[in-house]
Order: C-alpha cells, then structure tokens, then sequence
C-alpha cells in the first residue's frame, strides 16, 4: 500500500479526476444511508485529506481479495458520507496522486454511486485506459487461442466484466437474485465465447478447475502486455502452496475440498447453513459459490469463485518470493483477456449446470400459452438490398477510443480493431385467438448450428445465448411485432462520454451503472462463407411473468437487473433453457410448443461496411449500408 501524499503543500490540484467527479454538481446528499463503519478508522477530513490507514492506496488490488474488498468498502463508507463538494474535492486529490489506481477508480466510481445511484459517469476504459489498452497480445501465431485474442480484448467486455463486479460487490448484502444473476451472467459470457470459438472449429472451451484438469499442466499461456500484470508461460503446473499474508497455505486441496461439498450438496438439494439446512436454489448457490454476504456457510464452502482467481493469478510466483506481480486473473478488468478465464468460468458452471440438470424438467404445459402461437420469424439488415431475409452482417473495423491517461487537457486516442456488425430487426409473427389483447414478453435467443449438430437439446440447451427480451401489448388476430436489435435488453445503452459530460450531451436514456453487454459485441463473428445459426423465439404472458408488469424491460437488464429494483422478470434467467426440457430437439419443441418459433440465419463476416456518399440524401445516410464482400 502507498501512503496518501496529500499533505504535501504543493500537491497540483488539477482536475485529472475531471474525467470522473469534476463533471458533477457540487451539491450535499440528501437522505444517504450507509452501512456503519468502525469509529476507530473514521478518518481526518479536515482539508479535504484522506490520510488515514482505511483510504491508503492498495498498489495490487484485486476485487476477489477479501481484505481488499473490506478496506475498499470502509473507504467508499467513509467518502460517500461527505457532502458532494467534499467527495470531489477529495477524489480529484486521490486520482490526481494515483492516476492509473484501480484501487482509486473503483472506490471514486462506488463512493459516487453510494451517493447518487442514478448518476452517469464516463465509461472507466476513458479514465483508467492501462487496464483496458495495450498491444496485441502476445504469443506465437501457433498458439491456436491467439485467434480469438480480438474478442477476449475488446475493450467493452472487460468494462461489462468490470462494472458488474462494481454493481454488485460480494463484500456487501445482496441484490435481488444477485447469486442466480452471476451464475447467469458467467454462463452467457461463455456460451457468447463458444459461438466464437465453433465459427473457427476449435471447440468449445473445457473446465479447469479441482477435478478438472487442476492437477495437469495448465495448456494456454497468456501476456496481455498490460503494466502491472504478468505473463503466464504455456503448460505450467499449479504449485501447491501459496502465501497469502504471513502464512502458506495448500489452498489447492482446500478449494478441492469445498468443490466436494458444493457437488454434494447439490446432489442432495440442501445447503448446509450454520443454523439449520436451506434448499437449494439456483440464487442461494451462486451466492455461495461467489462467497459474497449472502453465501449459506463459508466455513462449509469457502470462496471457491474468488480464491480460484488468486490461485491461477499467482502461478508466476506462488509464496510471493519474487515479488513477480500476478497475472490478467486478479482484476475483473483484465481476467476477461485471458483464456483460462473461461476455463475457470467453466468448472465454475459445471456447479450450477449440475444443479439445472437436477431440476424437474420442463413439460409442454409448463412453457404453451393458450391462445398465442408464433408463426414465423425474420431478421433483416438495415440497408439491405438483396431482399434475403435471415442474413446477417458482422465485419472487423477499426475503433478510436478517446482515453485520458494522466490530464483532461491531454487526451489520447487508441485505435483498436473490434468486431461490429449490420443493425437488424426482428419481425415476430404472432396469431392471438383470444377475444383480448395480450400483453406478451418476447425472449430472442440464438445458438450456433454447428453446436446444435448431433446432440440432444439437454446437451446444447447451454449454447443458446440470450439476444433480447422485451414486451409488447399483441392485439386479436394475426400482428407482426418489430423490434430493433439496437433496442436490446442484453446490450450496454449508448455510452456517455467524457466529452459527451463536457459538452452537456446528456439524455434521460443514460447509462446509470455502466453494466451491460457490449453494443458491438451482440452477434458472433460468423465466417466470411456464412455460418448457420437457429434463432428461438418464445413468448409468454407479461402478466404472470413480470414482477410489475405495468413497467418495460428498460436498459441492460437481461444480465445487469434494474438499479435498486427487484430483478423485473420472475422467470427463471435463461428460461426456457435454464433446466432440462423433456425434448429431445428444438424442432420437436417448435411442433409441441405452438407459442415458440424458430428460424435458421446465416451469419456473414464482410469487409468493413461503407457508408453512402455524403452527398446523399441525409435519411439514406443513416439508415443504409452498402455491404462490400
């Protein structure tokens, strides 16, 4: 930890946390309730000066270390009880001293939060750019993983990653279904990176994990060439000991063990609370497996999710001898870039896969809806002028990002390559026989063909990756309901920007908590031959499903919930593929099922679109492409 140098008389009280709490209104909180903080660490705010032992600056910090996240917490209590023009004053002082701190962005953005949970703030890939921008990965061209080191390092994936693990801390009480939220939310990052990773016929990802391969050599190597995270050589083995403050410990076994437990009390559907038994639910288990406030005994199950992180972190330097600094796995910022994220993430699925796989599997009447049936569906590119329904466009292309790495008044601009695809609609045919109108949620998913080939749905129902979900009132009779794909309930909302904040460009429709799925990120690459997928719809009624269902499906919510609301949706997340289902394919659940459709979409890889010429009529500007194969 770094001591604050705030004391220093000629410390520069420039504003490089312009970018974060200079932008807003210095105005006190009111009604703030926050969680009590011990007297013995309140610290000295006379002058504006965080120098006491809870606001020293963590140099390693790490969201899935215990004493990291208590002290964090502590500190975020402590600034959030100031009065606005005080918050600011003392973060553009902490950010102004440590520029490129995780520890100073997340407690700024979590104090800020704590404060005024609607407030908008820059994406963090703007204010702390080296945890987000670095060179291409390295590694041989042979290692087949490089191949998707474009996805892994998309900037808006590790600022999803990242801000959810903001929007839900495990060191304090949860949120509404914050445990069945993160077992959801993990499952879709990896069934979204098998799409991928079957485009390039290099199969889906294997667990890594106690049981899984944890005692073998560890096959893929990784170096982001971030600053402050080391690399990992190719076929390493775990050590067996690793030290964590004073002692060594054979962590290893202990994670083992509590795997063990986990499964077996999986088998059995009860959890093993201090006071009596709890059955087991999809929201108790991941709160357990998370090891967040809401686990049902850490001395039974520990912190498997978090301490699996340390343990893969530190593989350079097990006991700490060498001062080696830990690898992309100790940050949520940057664990999304290496590949052993997903095979971690994987061994951590198999907990809950084993607990859907135990659930009474669905049956017709528990998914038909009397009087609705889906009789097709369609998606069509913006601009499309082949008049070829179900194909879809995606294309590389390069991105400038405005960052601010050390001063407002000296931005820099990073080029990266991303993936993007063609804006398209959905066009959902519905036939309501009933004498009223339906108010009917929609759920869109879509799952590779190449996955889907010779299993059983049970066996590729966790393919299928979420692409939307949103309501709408379908009249009597045959309706064909629209629905844009840039309207999204899985997507992150139009960021605000730095600049936008400067400027006053700010709407209603802002991100609050920055969580939420990548714009560009929504479809999967495909292939530039075209590749197969099957688009699910499935609509049920909004007035049994939704917790209020006089409200829309706003925002991110899919995989981010509401802020400071109960999650909207009573289903379970991922229904209808969140358990087993008594069929043995999606077309036989089509023919049984009249309420859901299916159809098959080719998913196209071009060359970057172009626009039309600007001497264009402005309307066809905006809404047309012409498609360059």
């Amino acid at each position: 930890m770094k001591p604050c140098s705030c004391r220093s008389s000629n410390f520069p009280r420039y504003a490089h946390s312009e970018l974060l709490p200079a932008f807003l209104p210095r105005r006190p909180c009111r009604d703030l309730i926050l969680p009590e903080a011990p007297n013995s660490v309140l610290p000295d705010y006379a002058n504006n000066c965080l120098c006491s032992p809870p606001c020293e600056v963590i140099d390693d910090f790490s969201t899935f270390n215990d004493a990291h996240m208590i002290q964090a917490g502590i500190a975020v209590a402590h600034l959030a009880r100031l009065p606005r023009a005080g918050l600011v004053d003392a973060l553009e002082m902490l950010k102004a001293g440590h520029p490129r701190s995780e520890y100073v962005e997340y407690v700024s953005r979590r104090a800020l939060h704590a404060q005024d949970p609607t407030l908008i703030l820059p994406p963090i890939h703007q204010t702390l750019p080296s945890l987000f921008f670095g060179p291409t990965e390295g590694g041989g061209h042979r290692d087949p993983e490089h191949r998707l080191s474009w996805w892994r390092e998309d900037p808006g994936l590790a600022t999803h990653h990242f801000n959810w693990h903001i929007y839900y801390p495990y060191t304090e009480a949860p949120r509404d279904r914050q445990g069945e939220l993160f077992a959801y939310m993990h499952q879709q990052m990896l069934a979204r990176y098998d799409f991928e990773r079957l485009a390039l016929d290099m199969g889906r990802v294997r667990a890594y994990g106690p049981g899984y391969g944890w005692n073998s050599p560890l096959k893929e190597g990784c170096n982001i060439r971030i600053p402050g995270k080391s690399f990992r050589p190719a076929n390493m083995p775990l050590a067996h000991l690793y030290r964590f403050g004073w002692c060594s410990v054979t962590l290893v076994d202990v994670l083992s063990r509590h795997k063990d437990m986990l499964f077996y009390s999986v088998a059995r559907g009860i959890l093993e609370g201090p006071e009596g038994n709890v059955p087991v639910s999809m929201d108790h288990l991941g709160n357990t497996v998370e090891a967040n406030m809401g686990s049902v005994n850490k001395k039974i199950y520990g912190n498997l999710h978090n301490q699996g992180h340390n343990i893969i972190a530190s593989m350079n330097d097990p006991e700490g001898e060498y001062s080696i600094e830990k690898g992309p796995m100790i940050s949520t910022a940057t664990a999304p870039k290496d590949p052993v994220f997903y095979r971690w993430h994987k061994f951590i699925d198999a907990i809950f896969e084993t607990f859907r796989y135990n659930q009474v599997p669905y049956k017709v009447e528990d998914l038909e809806m009397t009087g609705i049936s889906l009789e097709g569906v369609s998606l069509n590119c913006h601009g499309n002028k082949s008049g070829w329904d179900n194909e879809l466009i995606t294309f590389m292309k390069e991105q400038h990002y405005v960052t601010y790495p050390s001063y407002p008044e000296q931005p820099a601009t990073v080029t990266k390559e991303i993936l993007d695809h063609v804006p398209f609609r959905y066009t959902i045919k519905v036939r309501n026989t009933g004498p009223e109108p339906a108010l009917l949620v929609f759920r869109i998913f879509l799952a590779s063909c190449v996955g889907l080939e010779g299993g059983s749905l049970e066996e590729v129902r966790n393919t299928f990756v979420e692409m939307d979900k949103f309501v709408d009132l379908v009249p009597p009779g045959i309706v064909e309901v629209s629905r844009e794909s840039t309207d999204s309930s899985v997507i992150l909302p139009e960021e605000i920007t730095v600049e936008d904040i400067k400027s006053g460009r700010i709407t209603e429709e802002g991100v609050r908590c920055g969580c939420g799925w990548p714009r560009n990120l929504l479809l999967p690459r495909g292939s530039p031959g075209g590749m197969a997928a099957k688009v699910f719809v499935i609509a049920t009624d909004w007035i049994v499903d939704g917790v209020n269902p006089d409200e829309a499906l706003p925002g991110s919510v899919s995989y981010c919930g509401k802020t400071n609301a109960p999650y909207p949706d009573k289903k379970d997340m991922g229904f209808p593929f969140d358990r087993a289902i008594e069929f043995g394919s999606v077309e036989e659940m089509e023919r049984k099922v009249r309420n859901c459709v299916t159809a098959t979409v080719t998913i196209n890889q071009r060359k970057q679109p172009q626009r039309p010429s600007s001497r264009q009529d402005p309307q066809e500007l905006d809404n047309s492409f012409v498609l360059v194969k």
